[in-house]
Parts: structure tokens; sequence; C-alpha cells
């Protein structure tokens, strides 16, 4: 989510990113870009504890309203900054979730073929042979409910 105060200058910035991103995103992932204008909204805001325009947080099912705060919000000069801070952080929402979990129950078919491998790795599985997502998905499948190997440091 972004929320904006219309009269910021660094929202009325970010808004062109924020829509070239959210078209890319909303069409190709499971990822959706919310705008909450808080003049129209100030309650949600103060609910979700902003405090300068524009905030940027990934929320997810895991975090709380807090979100995962993106502080570096007026280093966003183009799409792909905004992609990159999207793309790190769903990598990690998303392991750490899903490596905890049985795999089995979940639709994998929504799932990244990056995330897909890395959750093989974690439980320390090779798809030998693979080249297809679907392959990747059938073994992941097939080993969902070996535990997921602790790295040491």
């Amino acid at each position: 989510k972004v929320f904006y105060n219309k009269w910021s200058p660094p929202s009325k910035t970010l808004q062109p990113i924020f829509i070239e991103a959210s078209k890319v995103y909303n069409s190709k992932h499971s990822v959706k870009f919310l705008a909450v204008d808080c003049q129209k909204s100030q309650q949600l805001c103060l609910d979700y504890e902003v405090e300068m325009f524009p905030t940027l947080k990934l929320l997810t099912s895991s975090t709380d309203t807090k979100g995962i705060f993106y502080s570096k919000v007026y280093d966003l000069v183009s799409p792909k900054s905004l992609y990159e801070f999207v793309e790190s952080n769903i990598i990690k929402t998303i392991s750490n979730f899903l490596s905890k979990k049985d795999v089995s129950q979940i639709d994998l078919s929504k799932l990244d073929l990056k995330y897909i491998k890395e959750l093989l790795a974690e439980r320390d599985v090779e798809c030998v042979g693979c080249f297809e997502k679907i392959e990747f998905e059938m073994k992941l499948k097939e080993s969902a409910k070996l535990p997921v190997i602790e790295k040491s440091e």
C-alpha cells in the first residue's frame, strides 16, 4: 500500500512509478498495489500509523498493520526500484511463511518458479531432469512434508 496526500510533492513524484509497477504486478502476480488518499481516509491512515507522505508498506497475511515499511521511499525514481523492494521482501515473506508450512495444501501454480526452487532447496531436494515449472511443482508436492533444513552460518 502507498499512503499519500495529493498536496505532497513526493507523493506526486511516486504516483506514476506506483501506477506503472501496479500494472505489472497486478497482471502477473498475486500482489496487489493499493493507494490510500489520507485526506479521504484519515482513520485508515491513523490505523496504519502513517506519519509522512508518501508512506509505502508491504502488507501480508503474516504482518500486522505496521507491515514492512519502506524507508527509502524518496529513492524511488523508477518502477524498477519499487520492483526490487517488492521482490526482495516478497521472497523473504513467502519463504519464511511457506518454509515452515506443509506446502502440500498450497496452490503452487500461483508461485513463481524461483520461489518453488527455494522451497525445494530448503528441504535439500534437487529436481534432477526438471525443466518445466509443472515438474518442479510436482517434485515439491512429493517432498512437501520433508522438514526444512536449517542453514548453519
